[in-house]
């Protein structure tokens, strides 16, 4: 396959774009891939972060996450494992923040991600609430800008890495730009709309950003990756790789579609857009493909205007109104969704409740800590990612009055959440919620703390 060079950038994901000759294994047969390029382009505007300023000495609360999470990746990894995918993202978030983190944390890291983002990657690389994905498209951006981890990754390991960024970006682009509208992904199956509850457009419209800074672009240079966008290549390069999930995600679907009998085949409608029929003969909605007409936007914020993006995240994620600490369900039979204590929200009343403790779902009015934990990991996760980068800075990006309402919502979901939250959703009575580490909670609530908890007084 002919190898493209990409406005003479650092290296793009030269695998997505065809670079690689499929016929042999050995790393001398892969293109160039430029050593000299390792961090990000991005100018990092909250000095106070940023790894080029002073570094503050790493407190003792996250000397004890930072055992935890070592203790959670194993040394020897035989699966994908969400909570290890996780603490694996605090490390390697830990050892950007820290460059003279002791090594191993930094080998725990490394083992984590040669683990469950190469010999162990079952990601889909599709649309939906993909709650797994949530570290999958962080941690490449922050080990590439890492040199204790970055430096310690071959050539080979550094393409896959570029690949797996520049399909997030393919799919983020399908899934969310301004000029798409589609019910369906790869493989033309169902459950997503870019409308849909904020676990949805967390896990959907982060992946570009990330992809976006990981490659440390220009927008012109980005949007012609996306306009560069090849299906095939992508598919062969997940047979290559032995992504074996998602190659069976993407190659996968009905013979008789693309026939001009049964709608677009995926290829068809991510490369060209056009509508689409998803597998079980549904509506899978219409647009103009992974090429978004030459500009992704979203909620018209172009790509490098990613904080006006991740601002807009946050806006939906907090509108829930005013904090309440029990919710009406108009189901007789477990009439609301309730702090089990009994107490009250500190914040009862004040504007920014987040919007999965009163939204809906199939089953009518939704209430649920299950899905708000969600909805805080993938927040402050990405805004500790940002915060390590020194690409964005809570206190100062974003509006006072949107500042308060991430404050409020924040702060009352972590009220709720400790003190025990029975969720009511999909018609049901979803029982108390279990304060765990699954989705790297313990990580969090701490930046959150920290950075977070004081923006403002009651």
């Amino acid at each position: 396959m002919k190898i493209k060079n990409l406005l003479q950038i650092v290296l793009l994901s030269t695998i997505a774009l065809g670079a690689f000759p499929f016929s042999s294994s050995s790393d001398e047969n892969f293109s160039s891939y430029s050593e000299e390029s390792t961090m990000f382009s991005i100018e990092s505007e909250t000095s106070e972060s940023s790894s080029s300023s002073i570094i503050k000495p790493i407190t003792e609360k996250e000397k004890e996450l930072l055992e935890l999470a070592y203790d959670t990746v194993p040394e020897r990894i035989t699966k994908n494992n969400t909570e290890r995918v996780f603490s694996t993202l605090f490390l390697t978030q830990m050892a950007c923040k820290y460059p003279n983190l002791e090594s191993k944390y930094v080998e725990r890291a490394l083992n984590g991600i040669r683990g469950y983002l190469f010999e162990y990657n079952n990601y889909q690389y599709d649309l939906g609430p993909n709650f797994a994905n949530i570290p999958a498209f962080q941690i490449p951006t922050i080990a590439k800008n890492t040199p204790s981890i970055w430096d310690s990754l071959n050539k080979r390991e550094k393409e896959k890495l570029d690949f797996i960024m520049s399909v997030y970006a393919y799919v983020s682009s399908f899934g969310t730009d301004d000029d798409n509208d589609y019910l369906t992904g790869p493989g033309l199956q169902g459950n997503y709309r870019k409308t849909y509850n904020p676990n949805y457009r967390f896990t959907n419209v982060l992946p570009i950003i990330f992809s976006y800074i990981y490659f440390g672009m220009n927008k012109t240079e980005f949007n012609q990756m996306l306009e560069d966008f090849s299906f095939d290549e992508v598919v062969s390069n997940f047979e290559y790789y032995g992504f074996d999930t998602a190659y069976e995600r993407w190659s996968v679907e009905p013979a008789d579609f693309g026939t001009g009998r049964h709608g677009l085949t995926s290829k068809q409608m991510m490369e060209n857009g056009g509508k689409a029929t998803m597998q079980n003969g549904n509506d899978g909605g219409n647009g103009v493909g992974v090429h978004a007409n030459g500009s992704y936007t979203y909620l018209r914020h172009e790509i490098d205007d990613y904080k006006g993006i991740f601002n807009e995240l946050l806006d939906f994620n907090f509108s829930g109104g005013k904090c309440k600490s029990k919710v009406a369900t108009n189901n007789p039979d477990c009439p609301y969704a309730y702090i089990v204590d009994e107490t009250t929200s500190p914040y009862e009343g004040l504007d920014g409740m987040m919007r999965e403790f009163t939204s809906t779902d199939s089953g009518g009015i939704r209430s649920s800590a299950t899905y708000t934990e969600v909805d805080f990991v993938c927040e402050v996760s990405a805004l500790q990612s940002l915060d390590i980068l020194g690409l964005y800075d809570l206190s100062k990006d974003t509006t006072q009055e949107l500042r308060k309402r991430v404050w409020v919502g924040s702060n009352d979901f972590l009220y709720k959440y400790n003190h025990g939250y029975n969720s009511y959703q999909l018609g049901q009575d979803k029982g108390v919620n279990e304060v765990s580490n699954k989705y790297g909670y313990f990580y969090w609530e701490n930046w959150w703390d920290t950075n977070g908890k004081n923006l403002f007084s009651l």
